[in-house]
């Protein structure tokens, strides 16, 4: 069910994407794909919500809140820090090793639980593979 719902849903946005396509390029392409994609997504969540009974909002606020916090944070350290750098080559060879440090330091200090931690430390000292 869940398959055919996904597939309807995201079919459309491609049809979408065709005609939006032709009026607004690119752009229309892209809105229209991410369109379907959360209609895919929103029609997902009201499957789990009423067919399977599960608090779907609680998680998705519960993870993806702080991960958005955390988001903005460092997207702000970053547009001001973007400001006083002149070239975009300094941007691209400083600014975006330095995005992914920050970054990977915020979500590890703001976002995983102590679970989440634990597993990870775990993995970086004795990676499976």
């Amino acid at each position: 069910t869940m398959a055919i719902i996904n597939f309807i849903c995201i079919f459309a946005g491609v049809i979408a994407s065709y005609y939006a396509t032709r009026y607004y390029g690119v752009v229309g392409l892209i809105g229209a794909l991410a369109c379907g994609t959360i209609l895919a997504t929103i029609a997902s969540n009201v499957y789990y919500r009423h067919r399977l009974q599960l608090k779907t909002a609680h998680y998705f606020t519960k993870v993806y809140g702080r991960l958005a916090c955390a988001t903005l944070v460092c997207m702000g350290i970053f547009g001001l820090i973007r400001e006083h750098i002149s070239t975009s080559w300094m941007w691209l060879v400083a600014g975006i090793p330095a995005y992914i440090a920050l970054y990977t330091t915020i979500i590890y200090l703001s976002v995983l639980t102590k679970e989440e931690k634990r597993e990870l430390k775990k993995y970086v000292q004795h990676p499976k593979g």
